[in-house]
């Protein structure tokens, strides 16, 4: 794995374990990162809010992107605290688009307020994301949307969410999409 990535693992479009590699350096300057997207929410009534970045100078991938997999369009937005570059207070929207429509399928939203020690994750059956505008542009895309449903906690990364123990999150998201690199 090259240093500097956030790469999102999807098992079988039902789970997905993020991985962080340690930032290049230890440390980065927040204010040197490109802002390309917000997501807001609230989640159980508390409000958040988080903004994606554009890849760094560096080589720095923020796990904000656009793949293309045959017809096929593959996107995550990735949102950071204001702030902040720490795989806590972190949030993570992905879904395939379906060639030609706004239509999703492999969703997945996941919180992880703790990092990846525990994190709050949708179901594999729920449809929590909403896609209204999707663009494809020279550099990748431009996606806005909207999620709602409810998030359940994984004790560790490779747990199942435990159906009992969920939180309701609704929000939206916007955001630039560079195409991926990897």
């Amino acid at each position: 794995m090259k240093e500097g990535y956030f790469i999102n693992f999807g098992t079988s479009g039902r789970t997905t374990a993020l991985i962080a590699a340690a930032l290049i350096g230890g440390a980065t300057s927040v204010a040197a990162e490109e802002k390309i997207g917000e997501i807001f929410a609230t989640i159980d009534g508390e409000a958040f809010e988080w903004r994606a970045l554009a890849p760094d100078a560096d080589g720095t991938d923020y796990n904000t992107s656009l793949r293309f997999f045959g017809p096929m369009q593959s996107v995550s937005v990735m949102g950071f605290s204001p702030g902040q570059i720490s795989m806590k207070q972190t949030i993570q929207i992905t879904f395939t688009l379906t060639p030609g429509s706004l239509d999703t399928f492999e969703q997945e939203v996941i919180y992880a307020p703790e990092g990846m020690k525990r994190i709050w994750t949708s179901l594999p059956d729920d449809d929590l994301v909403t896609v209204e505008s999707f663009e494809d542009t020279d550099a990748g895309g431009e996606v806005s949307g909207r999620f709602s449903g409810r998030l359940c906690l994984k004790e560790s990364m490779f747990a199942e969410p435990d159906p009992d123990q969920c939180k309701d999150i609704e929000g939206s998201f916007a955001s630039s999409l560079p195409e991926a690199t990897i």
